[in-house]
């Protein structure tokens, strides 16, 4: 038998809600909902075929000339498994 926890990443089925991006200045910004059961969110700019992990639980910021005028959220959440 081993003590061992694992780290699992599950995708929330919930999906956010996202915004259209404000601009404020230099930036552009996208916000999207909060997903209960969500640890973290993972984007996409080229329509689901990369995703990468936010450094945010509700936005994403970009530079105001930045060309991305679509981006794709889902929510990631952890589980625990015991080994």
């Amino acid at each position: 038998a081993s003590d061992s926890i694992y780290l699992v990443k599950r995708f929330v089925p919930t999906k956010p809600e996202v915004n259209c991006p404000q601009q404020n200045g230099n930036e552009k910004t996208f916000t999207w909902t909060a997903v209960n059961g969500a640890t973290n969110y993972e984007v996409s700019t080229d329509n689901g075929i990369t995703w990468a992990p936010t450094n945010s639980t509700t936005d994403l910021k970009f530079s105001a000339t930045s060309t991305i005028r679509k981006i794709l959220v889902r929510a990631v959440g952890d589980e625990l498994c015991n080994a």
